[in-house]
């Protein structure tokens, strides 16, 4: 075994990994998107690969590994800009349970069996269904739950400057009336960092992005 190749295999892979967290954010530390977690994975799994290759040079592996950030990079990039790619990549929450009523559809949409979904609420410390207002899951499998006496969710219609369809058909309104409430407020649909309307109150929350790049936020009431 060549141990000064794998020396340098190990090192570029170290490097790799610590500028692999610089650019996709630290938020891949504790995967929150099933994209987090695909890119951890198969980072993971070239770098082994790759380091018990011996056919596979480090100068290769450099180039393999430039490759694989050129497509995260893009991939992030896009994902910002179009609702309909990042429903692909990172999906939609989906309603199983409101208005005290299961949602077959929701279900089935998750592949959900009652079984997976009482272990799911137990763990949440929800020990009875007859405790439940809304429930969602979210594209990382985690539950969000409002019980009975708590107020109901508030529904985020525009994420990242990307208006969110599912939850703005939820709350009884369309693409013309979201359109006209933001140029009510003079504020762009791409200058949203967030917009929660409370289906209860009617509330409207925006928060606009004041400097892209920047976690520089104003809330707008």
């Amino acid at each position: 075994m060549d141990y000064i190749v794998v020396f340098q295999k190990l090192f570029i892979g170290y490097i790799a990994i610590v500028l692999y967290f610089h650019i996709v954010g630290r938020a891949a530390m504790a995967p929150v998107t099933p994209s987090d977690q695909i890119q951890n994975f198969f980072l993971g799994g070239m770098a082994g690969a790759v380091i018990l290759n011996f056919s596979i040079q480090p100068v290769q592996f450099i180039l393999i590994i430039l490759i694989w950030f050129g497509i995260i990079v893009s991939v992030n990039f896009l994902k910002l800009r179009s609702s309909w790619l990042r429903a692909l990549v990172e999906g939609n929450s989906i309603e199983l349970f409101s208005n005290n009523q299961p949602n077959k559809k929701g279900f089935f949409k998750a592949k959900l069996t009652a079984g997976d979904f009482i272990a799911l609420l137990r763990n949440n410390g929800v020990t009875s269904i007859a405790e439940l207002k809304n429930v969602r899951i979210e594209s990382n499998g985690q539950l969000a739950i409002s019980l009975k006496g708590e107020d109901s969710f508030s529904k985020y219609l525009v994420v990242d400057g990307q208006i969110n369809q599912t939850e703005l058909s939820e709350v009884g309104k369309n693409l013309e009336w979201l359109l006209r409430y933001a140029e009510s407020e003079r504020i762009e649909i791409e200058e949203i960092f967030l917009l929660e309307y409370n289906k209860k109150t009617e509330d409207i929350l925006i928060i606009k992005i004041v400097d892209s790049g920047v976690a520089n936020f104003t809330p707008i009431k």
